[in-house]
């Protein structure tokens, strides 16, 4: 028979397990109006955060797990797991192609993606080469890891001089005019966290949006 204070440590446990749950981002920022700053492009939003739009300011939202897109403008919305709620307001909603579920587990993936190992199989080659958290259909990504700063981008499977991007919230590879190769395989890296990811041998270029372009880390 469990004693109080037993009881009392399980259900502190849990309520810590579900608030770190409900904290997870389920949405990004894709696009805002300039007189908006909170949130602003590129910010992550977590269920149930409640946004107050003035008239005139508009938001482009992504959910990460159910690959829809909304443009909202004016009014009360709030933030929800695969949509939000929204009332007062002109809201667009639609699909895009995206990863899915797979965008949310590449923070995990991020933290382990240097440590995870595959043989190559190119020529029987003993070199080694990290497996690919996920692979992208577009030659420009949009690389957004949990915290702003510095960007490098190494190509792993080819002799290429690894890239420093701007600082920021994000790097879009697509406003800086920066195709990587086709079928190529990288590691983006930004302080502690890294995400590893291949490059479609069919993409092409292309203008996507943000969410079909993601790569978080």
């Amino acid at each position: 028979m469990y004693s109080r204070i037993q009881i009392a440590a399980f259900a502190l446990i849990l309520s810590l397990n579900i608030s770190t749950a409900w904290a997870a981002p389920a949405a990004l920022v894709e696009d805002a109006s300039p007189d908006l700053s909170d949130p602003g492009a590129m910010d992550y939003l977590e269920p149930g955060r409640v946004i107050e739009l003035k008239p005139g300011q508009w938001l482009v939202i992504g959910y990460m797990a159910s690959c829809v897109q909304e443009e909202i403008r004016g009014g009360r919305v709030v933030i929800g797991t695969e949509r939000s709620t929204a009332d007062e307001t002109k809201l667009k909603r639609s699909k895009v192609p995206c990863q899915g579920s797979a965008q949310l587990s590449q923070a995990q993936a991020g933290k382990s993606a240097a440590m995870v190992f595959r043989k190559s199989p190119a020529k029987g080659a003993a070199s080694n080469l990290p497996e690919a958290a996920l692979t992208l259909t577009s030659l420009s990504p949009l690389l957004r890891p949990e915290a702003a700063g510095p960007i490098r981008l190494t190509r792993l499977d080819a002799a290429e001089a690894p890239r420093d991007l701007p600082a920021g919230r994000a790097a879009d590879l697509q406003k800086l005019g920066i195709q990587l190769a086709a079928g190529g395989l990288y590691r983006a890296e930004a302080g502690q966290q890294a995400v590893v990811f291949r490059i479609d041998p069919a993409a092409k270029a292309d203008s996507l949006p943000p969410l079909s372009r993601l790569v978080r880390f």
